[in-house]
């Protein structure tokens, strides 16, 4: 399986750590709020970072998401409530979740927080490191990564921390669990992917080069539903690395600085955090209507079923040109739409709208009749039908008597 496209989500504001929530939608944060957007794209914010400096990472519970948030963490569950823990000695970097307990990073060491009581435990480490991101494993334990060491870390249920050297060239900044018992590295120094298996380096790959022959800055990794491992960079790049080492890139719009952070999906598709672009112009646009950023991506390994909602009619404001816009949720490029089995030209605006071409339009409007949108596969799928009465017949126009 392998990506074709990018769909691409604005929201108002930012959006840097993303992760599955459980209830099958994504959860990210962001400096203003906890947000929440369906596989489909629809978004909500709650409210939560008020006075935030810094939006920090997420995971998922088993119930909830938990967060780290400026003094501490906090957890929001699926009906956007929010509960707020202290944790004044220490400032909290990263974020597992775990039965009955939250393990989380923060400088030189390792804290459990008990969901139950409210009781943190804090484990330093020896040397001065930065725990910038952890992993849960399917046995209960949870890694991490020791950066600027090359060097990783285990924490058990019981709070017993190991510590192994890795024996490769680079500090790893971010861990992905993969299959089984094996987990992901991406390094910031030399900018490579490494498999990893019993905390011993089973695979070292060099990411993408860029501009001049650099390596690619690689920001986050996740292990994909087709098996890939997928990683963002800072150069408007999206890639995924095999178990052998092949590599495939795609190109992220130029609107964005780069990629943020990355999961997987329970929708089969790889979503994304975007950095905002400073030097784009967002909030007035010249004579243009303002339009939001670009702040979250879907790869789209796995097409999604589309739906209209509503198809008005539109025209060009310049030429006077009359088009339809097919508006709904689920729309990619490729995306089709037929009229009464007939399949028409359109053009793709964004996941919630396409158009039809002008002369199409005409007779679209006209006729009226049964419209769906068709997206291919992998996924895909047909929307339900919508129906478009047909223009109302212009009035007889009046005969004038002659005046003798």
């Amino acid at each position: 399986m392998q990506a074709q496209t990018i769909s691409y989500f604005r929201i108002a504001g930012t959006a840097a750590s993303i992760a599955a929530g459980p209830d099958g939608n994504f959860w990210f944060t962001s400096y203003e709020a906890i947000g929440r957007i369906t596989p489909r794209g629809e978004v909500t914010t709650f409210s939560v970072y008020s006075g935030m400096s810094t939006p920090g990472d997420i995971a998922a519970g088993s119930n909830l998401m938990w967060f780290v948030r400026t003094g501490g963490l906090g957890s929001i569950d699926m009906n956007g409530t929010v509960t707020t823990y202290d944790i004044p000695s220490v400032q909290p970097l990263s974020v597992a979740a775990g039965s009955g307990q939250v393990f989380f990073g923060y400088y030189s060491g390792i804290g459990r927080l008990n969901t139950a009581t409210g009781a943190v435990t804090l484990t330093p480490l020896a040397k001065p490191i930065q725990v910038l991101s952890m992993a849960a494993g399917a046995d209960g334990n949870v890694w991490f990564v020791e950066y600027p060491l090359s060097q990783v870390g285990v924490v058990s249920p019981g709070g017993q921390i190991s510590e192994f050297a890795l024996g490769v060239c680079c500090s790893p900044i971010r861990i992905a669990k993969g299959p089984d018992t094996n987990f992901w590295l991406a390094f910031n120094q030399g900018d490579h992917i490494a498999s990893m298996s019993a905390a011993s380096v089973t695979g070292l790959y060099e990411a993408p080069r860029v501009n001049g022959g650099r390596y690619a800055d690689i920001s986050s990794i996740t292990y994909g539903p087709d098996g890939q491992v997928w990683f963002g960079t800072y150069d408007h790049m999206i890639g995924s690395v095999s178990s052998t080492g092949t590599m495939r890139t795609l190109a992220v719009s130029t609107d964005v600085a780069g990629i943020n952070n990355l999961t997987a999906g329970p929708d089969g598709n790889i979503w994304a955090t975007l950095e905002r672009n400073p030097n784009i112009c967002f909030d007035v646009c010249g004579p243009a209507e303002p339009r939001l950023p670009l702040a979250i991506a879907r790869v789209n390994l796995i097409n999604p079923a589309p739906v209209i909602t509503a198809m008005p009619k539109v025209s060009d404001p310049a030429t006077k040109t009359p088009t339809l816009s097919v508006q709904g949720v689920g729309f990619v490029p490729n995306t089709v739409i037929r009229w009464d089995g007939i399949d028409l030209s359109t053009v793709y605006v964004s996941p919630f709208e396409v158009q039809l071409a002008p002369g199409q339009a005409t007779l679209a409007v006209a006729y009226g009749g049964t419209f769906l949108a068709h997206n291919p596969t992998p996924g895909g799928g047909d929307s339900p039908a919508f129906t478009l009465a047909p223009a109302p017949s212009p009035p007889a126009p009046l005969r004038r008597r002659a005046v003798h």
